[in-house]
């Protein structure tokens, strides 16, 4: 595993690559200071569970119960992934989208929703988040955000 935060970026290219990538914006946030204040093996852990477990789980037809087995074998914790709410994307697009899905009608990238995250643990050090959308053209889970909080939407009456 990496040693160092700057050094998750070139292990997570080159271990997971054909699997999964970090979009820009992730790399530029986990390069931020606030980044460093997230375990360093936890966020390699997610990252490595994105894209082996789950990406098995997505792709490959492994079920629920054999990811949970694995991953309390494995990592001795259990991660979990939801859809985002849509709510939250709507009112906070800069923190949810990326520039990632062709145009149909340019051929250039278009802001995509990051509408699928990670989460794990409640407290710092040991929490951490991780947002991404799936490429099913491609076979790719596509990180855009990780590993803190992004700004939430609750809907109050």
């Amino acid at each position: 595993l990496p040693k160092t935060h700057k050094d998750i970026i070139p292990w997570a290219e080159k271990t997971f690559a054909g699997r999964l990538i970090l979009h820009d914006k992730a790399k530029k946030l986990l390069e931020d200071k606030s980044a460093q204040n997230v375990d360093i093996e936890l966020i390699c852990n997610s990252l490595e569970f994105l894209a082996t477990e789950y990406y098995d789980l997505r792709y490959n037809g492994k079920t629920q119960d054999e990811i949970n087995i694995i991953c309390s074998e494995k990592y001795e914790r259990l991660f979990t992934v939801t859809y985002q709410n849509e709510l939250a994307i709507e009112a906070y697009p800069n923190a949810y989208k990326i520039k990632y899905e062709k145009n149909q009608r340019t051929g250039k990238p278009k802001e995509s929703p990051l509408n699928y995250h990670l989460r794990c643990g409640n407290t710092a050090p040991y929490l951490i988040r991780v947002y991404f959308l799936h490429d099913d053209d491609n076979k790719l889970i596509v990180v855009g955000s990780l590993p803190n909080h992004l700004p939430t939407f609750s809907n109050k009456t």
